[in-house]
């Protein structure tokens, strides 16, 4: 049983837990090909192994180094992808693009807006593409070894690993849709007009989060146990994407 983010669960850090318990003394290698046999069975190891090497590619792509106070040790963006789907984008804060720590009064810390400052907004968007491509890859590989031979709880731990990564993936769509619409607007601002292109993009990406974001709300169904503490207040009324995007 591990704790994570507001639930104690079961899952896959308890099995890399149980894996280095066994092995103390092992490399690495060994121990991360002793974790995939364990979970995944043997039938299914290589093929997870390649799966995961995309979703660590993901991880190492992922936009952390974006523009935040200076000496600042950490910054919120990785909460804040969560939040992207259950926030709508409010015009005017994209519009004024302010850091984190410009936020106006009654703003979250971990409120998304606090990237749209242009210098952030820039590499988030040129940088989850090819988040999105590793994740997506990874997805599709292990996608394939669902239906291999192995017991009971291995077919199952696959499954279930599978689906979460594809919310993974939702959540990376929806910080897509989220800062691209904010770059839109930011682009208005700057160029001060709008022209057809940009309405069509707009519209393409506000279509494109309601069927994200529909998506979401039927796996998370489907998956219950994925809701934790930290984020259950803001995922709670997905079902209502129509509304909110209205």
């Amino acid at each position: 049983m591990v704790y994570d983010c507001g639930g104690i669960d079961s899952g896959m850090t308890a099995d890399l837990l149980e894996t280095y318990g066994r092995h103390p003394g092992a490399g690495i290698e060994r121990q991360l090909s002793e974790f995939v046999r364990m979970r995944y069975g043997t039938a299914a190891a290589d093929g997870c192994r390649d799966a995961f090497n995309h979703f660590e590619k993901a991880i190492e792509l992922f936009p952390l180094d974006v523009h935040t106070r200076p000496n600042r040790m950490l910054n919120g963006l990785g909460i804040s992808a969560a939040l992207c789907m259950g926030l709508p984008l409010r015009p005017q804060d994209a519009w004024e693009g302010r850091a984190d720590w410009e936020r106006p009064e009654g703003r979250g810390g971990f409120d998304p807006h606090n990237y749209t400052e242009p210098r952030s907004l820039e590499r988030i968007i040129s940088r989850l593409p090819l988040v999105i491509g590793e994740q997506e890859e990874g997805l599709s590989r292990l996608a394939t070894l669902l239906g291999l031979p192995g017991t009971s709880a291995q077919k199952q731990a696959r499954s279930y690993d599978h689906a979460l990564g594809s919310a993974y993936l939702q959540v990376l769509r929806s910080m897509f849709h989220f800062f691209g619409m904010a770059g839109i607007l930011q682009k208005v601002r700057r160029d001060n007009r709008l022209i057809p292109a940009d309405l069509k993009t707009l519209d393409y990406l506000r279509e494109a989060e309601m069927e994200n974001t529909q998506t979401f709300a039927e796996l998370l169904r489907r998956h219950p146990e994925f809701y934790v503490n930290s984020t259950h207040d803001v995922w709670k009324y997905l079902s209502d994407y129509d509304n909110r995007l209205d």
